[in-house]
């Protein structure tokens, strides 16, 4: 593996919140998209549950890869989505994502980090 990331079951709210990033995968759990918007698209109104997931934002590199992104240009879909990752799948870089069920809170705007603050009190003050 080149690079790997997780990802959780995205709930209809993650879906609708650009806060939450969505990756959708091929059949060998590689990712084919990252976005904040909702993936895939369903033109038809068939129903795409469980294809889409919300991504964990967490990484493991190859050294060679982590130093080989470090030297490559922002990607064009990278700057309009804001998401690094795109730039590694623009490079053709693999991203194996591993399913999890764990739910670890993202700070990504006040709200969560207010969030976090109060969960990290609680959780001192049990102890």
């Amino acid at each position: 593996l080149e690079m790997t990331t997780l990802s959780r079951p995205a709930t209809a709210a993650d879906m609708a919140s650009p806060h939450v990033v969505k990756v959708v995968c091929n059949r060998r759990g590689r990712a084919m998209y990252f976005s904040r918007a909702p993936i895939p698209w369903d033109r038809d109104g068939q129903g795409v549950a469980g294809i889409a997931r919300a991504h964990v934002g967490l990484y493991a590199y190859r050294r060679d890869v982590l130093l080989r992104m470090a030297q490559l240009p922002p990607a064009a879909l990278e700057q309009i989505e804001r998401l690094e990752q795109l730039r590694a799948l623009d490079a053709g870089i693999d991203i194996a994502v591993i399913d999890t069920d764990h739910d670890s809170p993202g700070v990504d705007t006040p709200a969560d980090l207010a969030f976090v603050r109060q969960r990290l009190l609680a959780d001192a003050a049990r102890r």
